[in-house]
């Protein structure tokens, strides 16, 4: 993998983590010929970060993308900021993988919209590629505002849903320990993670957990260790714990997002119901300044 300079003068910031990680045989259809599953340019789905989606300098934005129909021809799959390469790997999928799942981390440093591009080529020229745009607000963009007043009443006792067909993966609930977070001191964000689908899942190491600021919903804080999900079975349910530290905006009011197979690396019969948040709270002071 290489990594080259970006616009603004941020290259020297990157920190490449960008992984191709093959999952041949997971969650895939019995093979077939190389000209049945392979016909076509490749195919680009960004799972993260979400379209115009907000984050505050300092805060790492973390890309993940699957390419489909991917095949054994694949020449080259790149990473781009504003037409500038964050990272590319070439000859990616020797193995002939079907799927191919990607991420990169990108700690942002100056304020601006930027677009995310993802591309994959084949050797004969064709490929397919996906484009989105996020803004970098600065880190002291807003004033600290008062916590709204949060009330909360006992939901309503509702049915199960019924059971999805092939694998779907659900984050039922979030917690955290201690319920009102400080400043600069360790959170355990528990995250009750369910499959209601009718078909086991694989493991995955893609569960983020970020805090998100209230005000205008920027990522302010995101889990620094990956946290693997174990296997689930149909109807199974896992309980993790992520460790977080929020070290921005004490005194306003924030609550922690967890993302379960945030790059779409699980073949899922719903990728669109993958998250959950925690009831909000007002950051304390804690040890920032």
């Amino acid at each position: 993998m290489r990594a080259s300079k970006a616009k603004r003068g941020q290259g020297a910031a990157w920190l490449l983590l960008l992984s191709l990680l093959v999952c041949a045989g997971c969650n895939l259809q019995a093979p077939q010929s190389t000209e049945e599953r392979f016909a076509g340019p490749p195919v680009i789905h960004i799972a993260a970060p979400l379209p115009e989606q907000i984050f505050r300098a300092g805060a790492s934005v973390i890309v993940q993308a699957r390419v489909d129909n991917a095949g054994p021809d694949l020449a080259r799959v790149a990473v781009l900021l504003d037409e500038a390469v964050l990272g590319e790997e070439l000859l990616p999928n020797e193995s002939g993988a079907a799927s191919l799942p990607l991420t990169i981390s990108w700690p942002t440093s100056l304020a601006g919209r930027y677009t995310l591009s993802v591309l994959a080529e084949r050797s004969d020229g064709s490929g397919g590629r996906q484009d989105l745009s996020i803004e970098v607000v600065a880190a002291d963009a807003s004033q600290p505002q008062p916590a709204p007043t949060i009330t909360s009443q006992p939901a309503a006792s509702q049915p199960d849903p019924p059971r999805r067909e092939g694998v779907n993966l659900l984050v039922s609930a979030v917690e955290l320990q201690p319920a009102q977070p400080a400043c600069g001191e360790a959170i355990s964000v528990r995250a009750t993670i369910r499959n209601d689908g009718s078909q086991d899942a694989q493991t995955s190491p893609w569960v983020a957990a970020q805090a998100l600021l209230l005000s205008d919903q920027s990522v302010i804080a995101e889990n620094a260790d990956t946290t693997y999900l174990p296997k689930l079975s149909a109807s199974q349910e896992a309980t993790l714990e992520i460790a977080l530290i929020i070290n921005a905006h004490p005194g306003q009011a924030q609550r922690v997002r967890v993302s379960v197979d945030a790059g779409n690396h699980i073949l899922e019969s719903d990728e669109d119901d993958n998250q959950g948040q925690s009831a909000a709270f007002t950051l304390s002071q804690g040890n920032c300044a």
